[in-house]
C-alpha cells in the first residue's frame, strides 16, 4: 500500500497523464515531463508514469514510439520481476494493437 508521498506522486503523473490524453498540444511535454520522472527511478513514480504513458500510446498511436527504449531501460528499477513483466507487456500489447 502506499503511503502519503507515494499517494502523492501517483496522484500527480496521473494527472500529467491525463493532461496529456486530453489536450493533444500539451502531450510532448507530458511526455517529456513523464520521461524526467522515470530518470529518478523510484520505483513507485516509474511504475505509475510506465502504466499512464501506456493509455498515451494508446490515444496517440505510431506518435511516441521513440521513447520505447528509454521505458526498457528504466524497467531495472522496478523492485519486482513480476512488475517488470507485466508492465512490458502492456507497453507491447499497446503497440501490438495500434499497428
Amino acid at each position: 500500500m502506499y503511503g502519503l508521498p507515494e499517494l502523492a506522486f501517483s496522484t500527480a503523473v496521473r494527472a500529467i497523464g491525463r493532461c496529456a490524453v486530453i489536450l493533444e498540444r500539451a502531450a510532448e511535454k507530458c511526455i517529456n515531463v513523464l520521461l524526467e520522472l522515470i530518470q529518478t527511478k523510484v520505483n513507485y513514480v516509474v511504475q505509475e508514469a510506465i502504466i499512464v504513458i501506456k493509455d498515451i500510446f494508446r490515444r496517440y498511436p505510431n506518435q511516441y514510439e521513440s521513447i520505447i527504449a528509454t521505458l526498457c531501460e528504466n524497467l531495472e528499477s522496478l523492485d519486482e520481476p513480476e512488475a517488470k513483466v507485466r508492465r512490458m507487456a502492456l507497453l507491447i500489447g499497446v503497440l501490438v494493437k495500434a499497428n
